[in-house]
């Protein structure tokens, strides 16, 4: 059964979303002000908006620099639980199951060889990943989106990769690499139960987070139907346009997030369930008939898990 969100409901999901990319830890007193409705309507929107996976806590993920990377693996096994209690003990901090040309995404802060494990099938792609891109969810339909990504392929694109280069950083300590992954899944937990909990001091938490606060972006995933009224493509693009990839990409209206692997794009693209799968296949084939993607993979994914470190502090770059 379709769900359709309330047009006044969807107002304020919208304006929560945009009051969390001003403030991530605003208050609720302070988005009463912001989206211009009471605090109990705030309230009971939020609590909507969780309990409905329409807007996830704002999380954290790494700027990449030589001393932070993030290593992202794409691969065909015979099957991917049996390979997850090896991937856990390697320092994998992600897994995520998928049916597809390959079936296992995983991710780790070092290289990890799968290929001895009696599972293993092949790679598809491994390697270094890029910034992530986050656009905003813009507030249209996916026929107006449709519309938008129609008249940019009538211009042709300016070739542009998303760059692999890694600055070089800020060393991470073993209390700050900790507390990150405390913040990471959600931005918006509360700091005095924190500071409690692992016996930090007041001076030393904030020290801490002034650190990651410089070497993390934030991200705030956005479902305006409800993350279960998408279907989440994972696609592996072949390209000399990513960046005008990712442009269109960012058209549809629900979160997508985008990085470069080698010179592959990686692209997480929310599509609604109910009448615009065809349609996303078919202008992958249009755009792939015009040149602007070479050749892609697709790969929908079904469940994930993610570990708590996942790999010991990044040691400093030589």
């Amino acid at each position: 059964m379709k769900i359709v969100t309330n047009p006044s409901s969807a107002d304020v999901y919208y304006s929560l979303y945009y009051a969390y990319l001003n403030k991530p830890r605003m208050f609720k007193t302070e988005m009463s002000d912001f989206v211009g409705k009471s605090l109990n309507t705030i309230s009971r929107h939020v609590r909507k908006a969780e309990e409905n996976d329409i807007i996830f806590p704002p999380q954290l993920r790494l700027i990449m620099t030589k001393q932070a990377i993030e290593y992202m693996y794409f691969v065909k096994v015979s099957d991917p639980v049996d390979c997850y209690p090896f991937l856990k003990e390697s320092g994998a901090f992600y897994v995520c199951l998928s049916s597809g040309f390959y079936n296992l995404m995983f991710m780790s802060y070092t290289p990890v060889d799968i290929t001895h494990l009696s599972q293993y099938r092949d790679t598809f792609l491994s390697g270094k990943r890029s910034d992530y891109m986050v656009p905003m969810v813009p507030r249209q339909t996916f026929e107006k989106a449709y519309e938008k990504i129609n008249a940019k392929l009538k211009i042709e694109p300016e070739p542009s990769l998303l760059s692999l280069d890694l600055p070089k950083g800020i060393p991470w300590s073993e209390d700050v690499w900790f507390l990150y992954h405390v913040l990471k899944y959600n931005f918006r937990l509360k700091y005095t139960p924190i500071i409690k909990r692992y016996h930090i001091s007041v001076s030393s938490f904030y020290d801490r987070l002034d650190k990651i606060k410089q070497q993390t972006n934030v991200y705030i995933p956005f479902y305006p139907l409800g993350q279960m009224q998408y279907t989440i493509f994972h696609l592996l693009i072949k390209s000399r346009f990513h960046e005008f990839l990712v442009d269109c990409f960012s058209e549809f209206p629900a979160s997508s997030l985008h990085c470069r692997v080698k010179d592959f794009l990686f692209s997480r693209v929310s599509i609604s369930k109910w009448t615009e799968r065809t349609s996303f296949l078919k202008l992958l084939s249009s755009m792939q008939h015009l040149g602007i993607i070479e050749d892609y993979e697709t790969s929908l994914p079904f469940e994930s898990d993610s570990f708590h470190p996942g790999s010991p502090c990044p040691a400093p770059s030589p």
